[in-house]
């Protein structure tokens, strides 16, 4: 397919984007896209548990992503918003 871990994770274009589509509807989705010459590179699925796992890569919680999400520009730059109290 040509496309590394992070284009297929992070790299939305006029040409490349992610989209979500029912587990019962990805055989459609996916004839409809190849059908008229789109590639299509499946990246994961969704489900009820709160967790973005990349098959053989990572997975991590919500929790964990928020954390990280929350905490890198403070990290790298220090506190510049006080916390209320």
């Amino acid at each position: 397919d040509g496309v590394d871990l992070t284009a297929a994770l992070f790299s939305e274009s006029t040409g490349r984007v992610i989209v979500t589509v029912p587990r019962e509807e990805d055989v459609k989705f996916r004839g409809l896209c190849e059908g008229r010459g789109y590639p299509v590179l499946r990246i994961g699925v969704t489900d009820t548990e709160p967790t973005l796992e990349v098959q053989d890569v990572f997975s991590y919680s919500a929790a964990q992503l928020r954390e990280m999400s929350a905490s890198t520009l403070p990290a790298h730059f220090g506190a510049t918003i006080a916390e209320p109290a």
